[in-house]
């Protein structure tokens, strides 16, 4: 994963991340993983009662969201979190994931 897929990846907002892709993102922006972040459930009702998700797959799984991976990786690199200013995920994913991309010197808004 590069530093433009890390970024587009923390800009949605809505993911559910795999633990894998999730520790991908935050090496490649080196910060350190969040283990307190990280979702378990044993099936699609249980993710859905919980987290409010449905996963893809009638299973046991892990995750972590991309908002809050957001969050943790700006708060990480001394941004605080400029996504507090918006309303909806989305809106504050991006805004998180634009100040992260201006802290590594790119230009990108999402």
């Amino acid at each position: 994963m590069e530093l433009r897929e890390a970024l587009e990846v923390l800009a949605d907002g809505h993911a559910v991340l795999s633990e894998e892709e999730a520790r991908e993102v935050c090496m490649v922006l080196g910060v350190p993983f969040p283990e307190g972040l990280v979702m378990q459930w044993q099936s699609t009702e249980d993710a859905l009662s919980r987290y409010g998700f449905v996963p893809f797959e009638d299973a046991p799984g892990r995750g972590v969201w991309s908002l809050r991976l957001s969050y943790h990786v700006a708060r990480r690199l001394g941004l605080e979190a400029p996504g507090n200013a918006y309303m909806g995920r989305g809106r504050q994913a991006r805004a998180n994931a634009t100040a992260i991309a201006r802290h590594f010197g790119l230009s990108l808004a999402f």
